[in-house]
């Protein structure tokens, strides 16, 4: 998983993401992760969202830019499904949506 963490700032300049990786039938971005000292686990652990393509994706799409403009930030802060939660990405010029579920926050 830790290879292709995309540092957040790709996404907000809209630059492709890093290699996902597969998971299951899904393939999944790693946007953060959590050094073993920052865990109630005391593992490594990583954050990661299913990566869905444009043209399937059921909801609103927005950018990063988008999210963090309304209301300061507010926005994505406050989503229920995660700070990058519907946000479009790109990867070898496929347009995917990130999607959190439940579950995601992952050990090593």
């Amino acid at each position: 998983m830790s290879p292709s963490h995309t540092r957040p700032d790709r996404i907000a300049e809209g630059k492709p993401i890093r290699q996902p990786f597969q998971h299951g039938a899904d393939f999944w971005c790693c946007v953060s992760s959590f050094g073993r000292g920052l865990t109630a686990s005391g593992q490594t652990e990583f954050q990661a969202y299913r990566l869905t393509p444009l043209n399937s994706f059921k909801g609103t799409v927005t950018t990063y830019r988008e999210k963090v403009t309304v209301e300061h930030g507010e926005n994505a802060r406050s989503d229920a499904l995660g700070f990058y939660n519907s946000i479009k990405v790109e990867f070898k010029g496929a347009a995917l949506v990130h999607v959190r579920t439940t579950g995601d926050v992952c050990g090593r």
